[in-house]
């Protein structure tokens, strides 16, 4: 039986004491609704082959599923990003992100492997700024947590941080660039749960070349683009898991009534995961958009991020999240839904659109956002939301 835990500040040393004790535990965050506390909860019903930890994905494309992680892969994880970030004893680790998430998690057992300090708390700008000034080595951020940072922290300073890694998504090399004209000596980084964390790093002495740009994979793990497009990766923690999974023995693929219709699949030590990339010359990975989000319009696929790329830097536009609607005639159509600066000009949006993309990516409809796009906990866009949104709008 797995026990479960309430992930607040104070289940650190009960984490800590699972992990030595070789217990297998279930990590459920306190801030969500009763009815889904009590549904995560349900899995320390399950049985386990061997000692684990249950952490849930952060559903902002699909509902969140459970991905089972042992404890002892988790420490294969950790030390190869040890050496990767030359993380050393007294060094002292900043994240902001929840003990639930499987980056928080991957930051205290890091720490822990090592001699460092894991300072898990709440994102707030002036107190990550104080956390710099005051001698943090290294800290784990999503994208707009950094931008927040520079916006909102004034005389920014760092003395003593070696690396910043960015990731949860896509992030612009204007803000790498920023963040590093600014003595924040930032990288991009590509991970998954079902990966213990982190797959891929960025250099501090290398700019991203495009928002994808993820950097170089670590810990002697392989990565390989799959015939449809999606990036496939082997190592340290899932050749494991594959031989656990067809033996009858423990699970880490989303369990048979958890929650992606299509959960990630593990075939002769190799996990297909859910992202789309492709894979440089030098060898570095570029995420282009998640398998859930892709866009399938008269045959045609497009990967919605690279048209929000290309529509941001249309004049005018503030923000941009782009996605597939229901079409009869085309299966989907491209849709943009536009945060405007001022007043919108789709005129210009649209010239933009004609001159930088093909034909089928360009958005049938143009939806004048008011507000907000609904995000995470962790910053990250709830693209389903702002989906059902536009269907109701557009086809309503």
């Amino acid at each position: 039986m797995r026990e479960v835990l309430l992930a607040t500040a104070d289940a650190v040393d009960e984490v800590l004491a699972a992990r030595v004790a070789g217990q297998s535990i279930v990590l459920v965050d306190p801030r969500l609704p009763t009815a889904e506390q009590h549904r995560r909860a349900s899995f320390a019903d399950r049985e386990d082959a061997r000692p684990s930890v249950v952490v849930f994905t952060s559903g902002t494309t699909v509902r969140a599923r459970a991905v089972v992680l042992p404890w002892d892969e988790l420490d294969a994880c950790a030390s190869a990003v040890i050496d990767a970030v030359d993380l050393r004893p007294g060094d002292r680790w900043v994240c902001p992100l929840p003990l639930t998430h499987v980056g928080g998690l991957a930051v205290l057992l890091r720490c822990e492997q090592v001699g460092a300090t894991a300072v898990l708390e709440d994102f707030e700008p002036a107190v990550l700024g104080a956390q710099l000034a005051s001698g943090a080595t290294h800290v784990s951020l999503v994208g707009r947590m950094l931008a927040r940072l520079l916006d909102e922290v004034p005389n920014l300073t760092a003395p003593a941080l070696r690396l910043a890694m960015v990731g949860g998504g896509p992030t612009a090399p204007t803000l790498i660039e920023r963040a590093r004209a600014a003595g924040i000596p930032a990288v991009t980084t590509y991970g998954l749960t079902e990966a213990g964390s982190t797959v891929t790093l960025g250099r501090v002495d290398v700019l991203p070349t495009e928002a994808g740009d993820a950097g170089w994979p670590i810990g002697e793990r392989d990565l390989r683009i799959a015939a449809d497009g999606r990036i496939e990766l082997r190592g340290p923690g899932l050749a494991s898991r594959y031989d656990a999974v067809f033996s009858g023995g423990l699970s880490t693929r989303a369990e048979p009534d958890a929650f992606d219709p299509e959960p990630e699949l593990y075939r002769d030590g190799w996990l297909t995961s859910g992202d789309f990339g492709r894979i440089e010359s030098d060898g570095r990975l570029v995420v282009l958009d998640r398998r859930v989000d892709r866009i399938v319009t008269g045959g045609e696929n497009v990967a919605p991020g690279e048209v929000e790329q290309v529509l941001a830097s249309a004049p005018g536009v503030v923000e941009v999240c782009v996605v597939g609607v229901p079409d009869p005639q085309w299966g989907q159509r491209v849709v943009a839904a536009v945060r405007w600066a001022e007043e919108p000009r789709r005129d210009d949006l649209l010239a933009c659109a004609r001159a930088r993309l093909l034909p089928w990516q360009r958005p049938r409809q143009i939806v004048d956002w008011d507000g907000a796009f609904p995000r995470g906990g962790l910053g990250k866009l709830q693209r389903r939301r702002v989906r059902d949104k536009l269907v109701e709008l557009v086809t309503g």
